[in-house]
């Protein structure tokens, strides 16, 4: 039956998660304190190898559970580099191999630019990526592994009826009827690259990007994941992950830029005044910025463990 399957597949995914942890430590990439977390995490109830699909939904998941071993790790201030998050992005990757692959696209034409003012896109454990294009309107498209169905056409079926994606009242975002797709869902959106929006991206287990877009503000959130934001125009941007990198290119206007574990690294380009705060825990910050006499723009960036490098560009005031 499907729920035998599903049975031993978990099975082999508890020790193939053992391993990764065994190999890590073994290769010097993690310490012995943080593989004992680790696999205390997967050794927790609803975590033991060969256990049934009909357990207890309250039970927290092998990511959640993983997810919050590297977050106390990170509050206790040990370094968790992006040795971590590769870890717990490998074990999200193996989570996904459940069920089947779906993909849904979106599209939907605007009257004009103004017409969407806001993109709202959020998940759980997936990548969120936004970034604008030539179109005359908007293309999301959303990618996810459905369970507890029988084949691919299902799960597409399934998708079909579980995810909307939609402009209300100027903002473009995500109505997931099935919450049980937030926790592999990814989302690929475009929106007219002559527009200028309010921007929230988020996913707790993801990389978050956003490319090519102006916006009046841009608000960028992940827990265990990289955020890229490229080639951006925006007038504010607040960015912060636990344990991730952050890169960010073009105009920033005032932003600010956290992370606990991980690199900070910034080219600014900008001709409007402005400032720029950089501070990461266990990383270190470089920043490129340009000269130009005729803007005033102030940086301040700070590492707890790490080294910061500023360039400036033809510097001579």
């Amino acid at each position: 039956t499907q729920v035998e399957n599903s049975i031993d597949v978990e099975g082999w995914l508890m020790g193939e998660e053992q391993r990764m942890i065994l190999d890590m430590l073994a290769q010097g990439k993690i310490s012995v304190i943080e593989a004992e977390r680790l696999l205390d995490a997967l050794r927790e109830p609803g975590g033991a190898p060969g256990r049934t699909r009909g357990a207890s939904t309250d039970q927290p998941t092998f990511v959640d559970r993983i997810n919050k071993v590297a977050v106390e790790m990170g509050e206790a201030g040990q370094e968790l580099p992006q040795r971590l998050s590769g870890l717990i992005d490998s074990l999200v990757g193996l989570a996904s191999r459940f069920g089947y692959s779906a993909e849904q696209v979106f599209e939907g034409i605007t009257s004009s630019v103004e017409e969407i003012s806001k993109v709202d896109l959020s998940t759980t454990n997936g990548s969120v990526r936004l970034r604008g294009w030539d179109g005359t309107g908007y293309r999301v498209i959303a990618r996810a592994q459905v369970k507890g169905v029988a084949d691919r056409e299902r799960a597409q079926a399934a998708m079909a009826e579980g995810l909307r994606v939609s402009v209300k009242d100027g903002t473009l975002g995500i109505d997931c009827i099935d919450k049980a797709l937030l926790s592999s869902l990814s989302v690929d959106a475009a929106v007219p690259s002559r527009g200028k929006y309010d921007v929230l991206v988020n996913s707790r287990n993801g990389s978050v990007t956003v490319d090519g877009v102006e916006a009046r503000t841009v608000e960028a959130r992940s827990m265990n994941g990289r955020i890229t934001l490229e080639r951006l125009q925006a007038e504010a941007v607040d960015a912060s992950t636990k344990n991730g990198s952050i890169y960010a290119s073009g105009e920033l206007g005032n932003a600010t830029i956290e992370t606990a574990n991980g690199s900070i690294s910034a080219s600014l380009n900008y001709e409007h005044d402005g400032s720029l705060k950089m501070s990461t825990g266990n990383g270190s910050i470089k920043v490129e910025i340009p000269k130009s006499p005729a803007v005033q723009y102030t940086v301040n960036a700070g590492a707890v463990n790490g080294a910061v490098k500023v360039d400036i560009d033809d510097a001579g005031t």
